[in-house]
């Protein structure tokens, strides 16, 4: 299966409805994401981490202090490493992660989480839909 690459990596985690790995290619550590926006707060960004089978909450993430926060339900600290390599990636902006850092999505438009299925929007991560209203 062919991994596609994302490049604006703070763009597709802040698309509403994203899925995606982090992978470090040297130790092959990797970390599973899906970060949704909340309905009722624009600013707020819901995080689950994949651990086994099960996505796990984490905490969330507020695109305006562009801070991490547990929260009462959430299960991961700022100082474990899933967490330290989503915000690395957030902090990238919108440049490619250095190596032996990639992100990878998972096929889905990051905003709307439906398949994708065109070359174009397998590249940009967004759907044409979803991506003529963002941009």
């Amino acid at each position: 299966m062919k991994e596609h690459i994302v490049s604006t990596p703070k763009e597709f985690i802040f698309g509403g409805k994203a899925e995606f790995t982090i992978k470090n290619v040297s130790s092959g550590n990797l970390y599973k994401y899906q970060v949704t926006r909340c309905k009722t707060k624009d600013n707020v960004f819901f995080v689950k981490v994949k651990k086994g089978h099960d996505w796990e909450y984490a905490g969330f993430l507020d695109n305006k202090t562009m801070k991490y926060i547990r929260g009462n339900k959430g299960k991961l600290d700022n100082d474990t490493p899933a967490i330290k390599g989503l915000i690395y990636a957030i902090n990238k902006g919108n440049t490619p992660l250095p190596q032996p850092m990639t992100m990878i999505h998972h096929g889905k438009c990051a905003c709307c989480g439906k398949k994708l299925d065109d070359e174009q929007s397998i590249e940009r991560g967004f759907g044409p839909v979803c991506f003529s209203r963002l941009f």
